[in-house]
């Protein structure tokens, strides 16, 4: 992976035009010796920052693979190579100090298929769930805003998804309609978005053209559920962390009196704790 500055953008910027029309020919060429599980994929690197980890001086870098056909994938670097993580003993330690496995990367990779607006969401907390879903936005350009973004200029859309108004920069010299997380759809790459609060941002970074291996998208060991089924299952994990934790263990659940818990200070406490958490995707119920 590399990261390029504004001048080789520039460059980089030409260099896509002139190949997106021969990318059959050009982009995947038969002559090349790889193994037969390589894929070949623009990747485009976001740093993506999320305010539940802002105290813990945390963002995560995340990448987005796009195949020839326009399909994509999106997930988080420090994720790529780790098998998939099991619950144990550790993990409810990891709970109670507050240190989750969200420090290692976010926990969800998703998959886009362009031709039906379809994603495959599959998540490694609270637990292994998939859920499948139809992201059709609709978007408001406004053609007289501009933002330079990795050394190309891009203009401004703006939506509302998930209970949350977005907004959104794309680069018209990028024609893939695709971009990071579940937003998509407009004529040109996302290189930048975030919602109106800026409680989530993506910002691209990087971009490379890469070689790697077949996706793996198997939901064989993962719960088949609904996204408000996923919801519903991050809410109850934020409100009581130790005992959904106890319970993906198959361990009974315990009450403050049961529970001796040391704090920052060192004495013991028998508060459970919970997590002042803010959801990407809102629900009725949620505060903010």
């Amino acid at each position: 992976m590399f990261f390029v500055d504004k001048n080789i953008c520039t460059c980089f910027r030409w260099y896509v035009c002139g190949i997106v029309c021969l990318w059959g020919v050009f982009f995947f060429p038969q002559s090349l010796t790889a193994r037969t599980d390589s894929l070949y994929v623009w990747r485009f690197v976001y740093e993506f920052d999320d305010v539940n980890f802002k105290d813990r001086g945390y963002s995560d870098l995340m990448n987005l693979d796009i195949k020839s056909d326009g399909s994509s994938f999106f997930y988080s670097i420090y994720r790529a190579d780790e098998e998939r993580q099991v619950w144990d003993s550790r993990k409810v330690e990891a709970v109670i100090s507050g240190s989750d496995s969200s420090k290692k990367g976010t926990p969800f990779r998703i998959v886009r298929n362009p031709m039906n607006n379809e994603v495959v969401c599959m998540a490694d907390a609270p637990d292994s769930f998939y859920y499948k879903e139809k992201i059709n936005l609709n978007w408001n350009i406004e053609d007289e805003d501009t933002m330079t973004v990795c050394g190309y200029v891009c203009k401004k859309a703006t939506t509302f998804f998930a209970g949350r108004s977005w907004v959104a920069w794309f680069s018209e010299d990028l024609p893939m309609s695709c971009g990071p997380w579940k937003l998509n759809g407009l004529p040109g790459l996302i290189l930048s978005a975030s919602d109106a609060d800026c409680y989530f941002k993506f910002s691209c970074v990087g971009m490379e053209k890469a070689v790697t291996t077949s996706w793996n998208i198997s939901t064989k060991n993962y719960i088949k559920c609904t996204n408000e089924e996923y919801q519903e299952q991050l809410r109850l994990q934020a409100a009581d962390p130790v005992n959904y934790a106890l319970r993906k263990l198959g361990l009974p659940a315990v009450t403050a009196g049961e529970a001796t818990i040391v704090g920052d200070d060192g004495k013991p406490s028998v508060t459970l704790p919970q997590f002042e958490k803010i959801f990407m995707e809102k629900s009725p119920d949620d505060k903010k």
